[in-house]
């Protein structure tokens, strides 16, 4: 009887270890029929709070005060969940401070921050 038992739990296991996905895709894309190339029809709206050689670092919810004002470790706090780090074509042109609309292109990371591409920016006038 316990080795019918044992057998049958052992059965069970191994069947959902290979019912059970590998787990690891972490990205969205907006769109059932989005390829790596397309520019989102929504747009994300928020602060450059930093940048490196190839990216900036997008923060929505937070004020041009709190910017000013703030680390970027409590500015990802504050901003939590909305942060992005988008790879952008010319980092020249965008400067820590700026607002700015951003499309992304393709697929977003799911890290904290975000990860993805940018496909159309607009930098926008702050009184917007």
């Amino acid at each position: 009887m316990k080795k019918w038992f044992f057998g049958s739990l052992f059965m069970m296991m191994l069947l959902l270890a290979a019912c059970g996905g590998k787990g690891d895709t972490v990205s969205t894309q907006v769109g059932e029929d989005s390829t790596d190339n397309e520019i989102w029809e929504q747009s994300i709206t928020g602060y450059v709070a930093d940048k490196d050689e190839t990216r900036i670092l997008l923060l929505g919810k937070i004020t041009k005060e709190q910017l000013n004002t703030m680390s970027v470790n409590e500015l990802l706090e504050t901003a939590r969940p909305e942060a992005y780090w988008f790879k952008v074509d010319n980092i020249d042109q965008y400067e820590i401070g700026q607002k700015l609309e951003v499309w992304p292109t393709g697929a977003i990371a799911e890290s904290y921050p975000a990860q993805g591409m940018a496909g159309k920016i607009e930098v926008l006038d702050d009184a917007e």
